[in-house]
């Protein structure tokens, strides 16, 4: 995963900002930003706090418009198939630009597609494992995956998420078999993680569970240890240097 970015469609961006100059002279307007995730996600947490900003900035109603499933594609689609007035932001992550890859009937170039507005965010997964799993460490866990190959699990948002590609990068870099789980979002994953029906997650937004006890955190993705996690391992420092591109 990599960082969450606004789009408007191609072309508008110019006519976007013009309005916000001209907005005292004009009747307000509603900007819809759709989120191709569920709600209380990570990427929704941060799309929620840019709204409020951006609508307070504009001074008109900014509404988040949450579209899940598909891996992000359904709000993708959503933001393809809106009227190229400026007033549709996506509000997403790397699935964006994953997607096409991965499915070559797609049938979008996210380069040409919509215009990039603004880098808004930035930050590494955490990295945990169900408290059934006897495993502390990213080490431990490594080594217990490779003893019982094919047995464990890990979840994601759906086929071409960050998620999915976070623990496809994983098993290559680990050598270890794990079946993917798709979900509609990170936290179907992290509850049934934390429920004990999957083995592993990689998500942003973990850390209630984990300050609950439900879950156990082996590490994080981010360069240097997160300050809300002083205790836990960077990939870095398990020996996993490459997964520390693993943001969003």
């Amino acid at each position: 995963m990599r960082i969450s970015i606004e789009y408007v469609r191609r072309g508008l961006l110019v006519a976007a900002l013009s309005a916000a100059v001209s907005f005292a002279h004009a009747e307000p307007t509603v900007i819809k930003m759709i989120v191709p995730f569920p709600a209380g996600g990570i990427t929704d947490q941060a799309a929620r706090i840019v709204a409020e900003q951006l609508s307070q900035r504009l001074g008109q109603p900014v509404i988040v418009d949450n579209r899940p499933g598909a891996g992000g594609r359904l709000g993708i689609d959503a933001v393809m198939k809106s009227p190229a007035d400026g007033n549709t932001l996506l509000f997403t992550n790397t699935s964006y630009s994953i997607y096409p890859v991965i499915n070559p009937k797609a049938g979008f170039d996210p380069v040409k597609a919509l215009a990039p507005v603004s880098m808004s965010a930035s930050y590494g997964l955490q990295i945990v494992t169900s408290n059934a799993v006897p495993a502390a460490t990213l080490t431990e866990f490594i080594a217990y995956a490779k003893k019982n190959p094919g047995k464990l699990s890990y979840g994601s948002a759906g086929v071409g998420s960050g998620a999915h590609f976070a623990g496809e990068f994983f098993k290559s870099l680990t050598g270890t078999r794990l079946v993917h789980i798709p979900y509609r979002s990170t936290t179907g994953a992290l509850t049934d993680v934390a429920g004990g029906q999957l083995d592993l997650a990689f998500d942003g937004s973990a850390k209630p569970l984990v300050d609950a006890g439900k879950l156990k955190i082996l590490a994080v993705t981010s360069d240097k240890r997160d300050a809300r996690f002083p205790n836990t391992q960077t990939a870095i420092e398990a020996g996993l240097a490459p997964l520390a591109k693993m943001q969003s």
